[in-house]
This record gives C-alpha cells, structure tokens and sequence, in this order.
C-alpha cells in the first residue's frame, strides 16, 4: 500500500509538469531556491532596483524622510551553516551625516554602518543548526540628515544543502521527489539532509507532500516540532507542546467585544516566523519544588496547583536553574507568542477565552474559584491541548510592557516599557480579566498568590 501511494504522488507530479516560484525579492537577490523567505516592513518597503547587469534589493529614498525600513528573512539551517551577502550603503548625505544600516541575527547586531560605503562589500557570518531571523535594517535621523540614503544588499547565499535538494545538484526541482520516492521505498534515507522536507527529524512519506506543496507554491511551511515532548526533573514530569509559527491578529479583535480595554488595543497583525514550544500547563508547585527545593506560594495544599508568590526575576532564577538542570533552553514566552498560543495557534476556532466562549468551561475566575487557586488541567483544554491560559493564575511573560501601534510585527518582543508583562487572568478576576487578549504588568520584584508562569522554549 505504501509503495503504491508513494509511486502515485509521483506519478501525480510528474503529470503537473510544476516547477518552484520565487518571489521579486528573492530573484533581486539572488537567493538559491528556497531557503530564504523575505518580508519587508517599516514606511519605505525595500525595492528591486536594476544598475547595470546587477538586480539588487534596496532600502532607503533619497529626499523621503523614512524613520525605518526593514528586510527580514527567516532561514532554516539544517546543519552548521555560512551566512553570506554583498551590502553597499550610499546616497545623498555627506560621510559626516550618515543615517545608520544594521544587520542582525536573532535580534544580536552584527554590524552598524552610519558613513558611506559606496563600493560592494561582502559580509559573513556563521549559523549553527536552526531558526534565525535575519534582519537588515536601514534606520534614519531626519535632524541629522534631511536627504535621505540608501542601504543595499545582494548575492544573499546560504551554505549549506538546500532543503529538499534529495538528489544533491543545489536546485530543488520534480527530479527531487523522485530520488525521494526511491529512497524511501529502498528504505536508504540516512545522512540525506535534503530528503527531511518538513524538517521534523526524519525521513517519511509526509516529507513527499511537503515538497510536493513547496513545488506548487514556491514556499516552505515551517519545519515542524515533534509532537509532545515530556521532561522529568528530580521525578517530576511536565508537558511541552509545540506550536508552528503563523499569522494572527493581536489584541482586542471582533469577539472581545466590549469588553476589551484601552490598552489591547489597536488589533493588529503579527506573524510568528519560529515555531516553539510552550507547557502544557503553569508551573505547578510540586515542579518549583523539585527545582528550588522550597515552595513559596501562599496558596498550598496540593502540589498541583500553579506556583505563586514568584515575581518575574524568580522566574528568571528558576528557569536559569532548570536550564543547567536538563542542558535545554526554558525561558517565559513573549506576549505574542503566548496570545498566540492562547488563541489555539493555527488551529484557533476564534474564542473568546482560550478553548471556548463560555469562561466556566475553561478558567478559574471570581465567579467559580471559591477565592482559591485549583489544581492545574482542571478545566478544557484549548486547541493545542493547553490548559488555564484563562484564568487560575496570571502568567509572566518574557518582554516589558509596551503599547500597542496599529503596525504589523514580525516576533515582536516588548523592549521599550520598564516592568514586564503579565497574561491569562486569575482565580479572583472576573471573566472580562480572563480573555486572550487581556494584558498587564507590574513591577519585575512583585509577587502575589495570583501571578505565576508557564514556560517556553
């Protein structure tokens, strides 16, 4: 049957005659197939602009008095990889009055310009196996330079196999699902890192629709986490649940309602590029204990119920610990990521509370507590099979408090407010307090029996 399947979705390809669309960007450059999806943002889109026999991505105008304009592209290294591009930084303002262009990996600069570099310059950098975000930012100071300049890039090139290159001639093509198909009915897919299409760690017929998908549309999914992963700590074991990377729209949407307040708003988009992981449930006491070793929460009684009485730099201090405890990379979800999350991810039905429209199914608030915290997965679970992202305890969150703008964001992460975030609603709050979209914060020392944290990684 197996075999049958796989030579019929070749047989399928191979009558469709497809072949993989690249965007103007990617053509402008020069990305070799695949690999590399580009998104520009900010008040001036990067363009492609034509100087002689070179086709370039550009940013910047000359005489525009743009703040920002930013090129971000997510890559998918599958092994340790070289980063490499052609950049040129010119225009209108004098090398005394330069306006800056920056390039980033994950958020970390990597360099910054603010004089001319009027002749082509190439720029490389190493990437170990995984997601990255790669950022090049053109940044103007009208008070400083009126006219306007430009930051140009090119010959963007990746190193390393290219995804679903199964045959190994650095193009992905029809050709590809057939070395695909044959490897796996000869059951030889070991070393073949080109043959994982959907990046999840092995070699299967899914891999087959996925670079079937990628032929029709020209773009990657991104790659996939294993399903549940379940980790034990000095006996105590929790749940983390992958959640793939997408595009939604944050804050107080349509099904808030009125109750939606001020500060959730403007609703706007925001996309995920990353997929992540995130716990099943809040941290519970019994895990803070095989942790930390004590309890500091008000509310005890059963180990299961979430851990409060932590501020977010306890939080800080414990995740650091179980980090060296399991040699993983635990850290708070960004308020993004968790909304996301709460939504039910790519799965999301539109609720008004993470799982349901009806609060008593699936939070712990002020009209069913009993003036308590219960213990954790009580309640239904929401899309993804998480639990209590309404209600029962308000979660940290990763960035500082800032207010929302009406502008798309790519993995946004709060920087510019001075005390972190908080989400969720607690086992005191009324159901308006229990919403996805519901958001406060407090001081990064506070501490009370109705904030925990739930985390991520």
């Amino acid at each position: 049957m197996k075999k049958t399947l796989l030579l019929f979705a070749f047989v399928f390809m191979a009558s469709l005659g497809v072949h993989a669309l690249a965007s103007d960007l990617d053509d402008a450059l020069n990305v070799p197939g695949g690999n590399i999806s580009f998104v520009s943002t900010g008040d001036y889109p990067w363009v492609v602009m034509t100087d002689g026999d070179r086709t370039y991505a550009q940013s910047g105008n000359a005489g525009v008095l743009s703040t920002t304009s930013t090129l971000t592209a997510t890559v998918t290294v599958t092994s340790a990889a070289t980063l490499s591009f052609e950049f040129k930084a010119w225009g209108e303002g004098t090398a005394s009055a330069w306006d800056k262009c920056e390039f980033a990996v994950d958020g970390i600069v990597q360099f910054s310009y603010g004089a001319l570099k009027n002749d082509w310059e190439t720029f490389e950098t190493g990437l170990v196996a995984g997601r990255h975000v790669l950022t090049w930012s053109y940044i103007k100071d009208p008070s400083v330079n009126p006219e306007g300049d430009f930051f140009a890039v090119d010959n963007v090139n990746l190193n390393q196999p290219l995804r679903g290159d199964v045959n190994g001639n650095n193009e992905v093509t029809i050709a590809d699902v057939s070395a695909l198909i044959d490897l796996l009915l000869d059951g030889n897919t070991s070393g073949n890192i080109g043959a994982d299409a959907n990046m999840d760690g092995e070699v299967t017929i899914a891999d087959v629709s996925t670079l079937i998908d990628f032929l029709l549309s020209g773009e990657w999914p991104a790659p996939l986490l294993p399903q549940v992963e379940t980790i034990t700590v000095n006996g105590v074991s929790f749940t983390m649940i992958p959640v793939s990377g997408g595009t939604f729209v944050m804050g107080g949407t349509a099904e808030q309602g009125e109750d939606a307040y001020d500060w959730e708003k403007p609703a706007h988009q925001v996309t995920l590029t990353t997929p992540y992981y995130i716990a099943e449930t809040e941290v519970t006491q019994a895990l803070w204990v095989a942790v930390m070793g004590s309890n500091p929460s008000g509310i005890t009684g059963d180990l299961n119920r979430p851990v409060e009485q932590v501020s977010w730099n306890d939080c800080q201090t414990f995740i650091a610990k179980l980090n060296e405890m399991t040699g993983r990379t635990f850290r708070l979800p960004t308020e993004a990521e968790w909304e996301y999350a709460a939504r039910g991810g790519n799965k999301s039905q539109g609720y008004k509370y993470a799982g349901s429209n009806d609060a008593d199914e699936v939070a712990w608030h002020s009209g069913n507590s009993g003036g308590t915290t219960h213990p954790v997965a009580m309640k239904k679970a929401n899309e993804l099979g998480l639990y209590d992202m309404s209600g029962n305890v308000l979660e940290w969150c990763q960035d500082l408090y800032s207010a929302y703008t009406a502008d798309a964001a790519i993995d946004p992460v709060g920087t510019t407010g001075s005390e972190p975030a908080y989400r969720s609603g607690c086992w005191y709050f009324p159901p308006r307090g229990c919403r996805v979209s519901y958001r406060y914060r407090s001081s990064a020392t506070y501490g009370s029996d109705h904030i925990g944290f739930r985390l991520a990684m």
